[in-house]
């Protein structure tokens, strides 16, 4: 089986030591992803409320897209939840590669370390969001949105041709589905 690479938002590791990046590194890699480069500078870490930490608390990331929405966007089968440093996650299969969602109770959009990457502003709904390509053709992209001024959450796609806009492409079309489950 060949392994697939998940983008994964170098601000999942944020606030991970360095000890805690070697086991994030062999999480990821037992999940069959590549880990996340690990940031520099910026730590994403700040003072919360508690409405807003919790915007979050109880939304379970595969629940963001029900089983007629992941149909609709090839996906094989149920989400499958893959909680990594912080951030919740759920994963689908497709025909391209490899659709996740991530949720980021505690960090912030502007927070999220995306440097050394193609980022652009956009919105999705009338929420501030960023899609993030990376500069390396891999095949990845991620949409990144803002759920309060506290708390984040990113749609990514990955395919197996190395293309990353089928990626963005992928990750765009399931962005309305998630985005309309989470909160506001």
């Amino acid at each position: 089986m060949r392994l697939r690479t998940v983008i994964l938002t170098s601000t999942f590791l944020s606030s991970v030591s360095a000890a805690g990046l070697v086991v994030a590194a062999l999480t990821l890699s037992a999940c069959g992803a590549a880990p996340a480069k690990a940031p520099s500078g910026d730590t994403g870490s700040g003072t919360t409320n508690s409405s807003q930490a919790n915007a979050l608390g109880d939304l379970d990331p595969c629940t963001t897209l029900s089983s007629g929405e992941a149909a609709q966007l090839g996906a094989e089968g149920p989400g499958t939840r893959r909680d990594v440093a912080g951030s919740q996650g759920c994963r689908w299969d497709t025909p391209e590669g490899l659709l996740a969602v991530s949720l980021h109770p505690d960090r912030a959009l502007d927070k999220l370390n995306v440097s050394g990457e193609q980022v652009e502003d956009t919105s999705l709904n009338g929420r501030k969001a960023k899609l993030v390509r990376p500069n390396e053709q891999d095949g990845s992209c991620e949409l990144l949105v803002e759920v309060t001024a506290s708390t984040s959450a990113g749609i990514s796609g990955t395919t197996d041709d190395m293309n990353n806009e089928t990626a963005c492409q992928l990750a765009q079309k399931a962005a309305p589905f998630v985005e309309a489950k989470l909160p506001r």
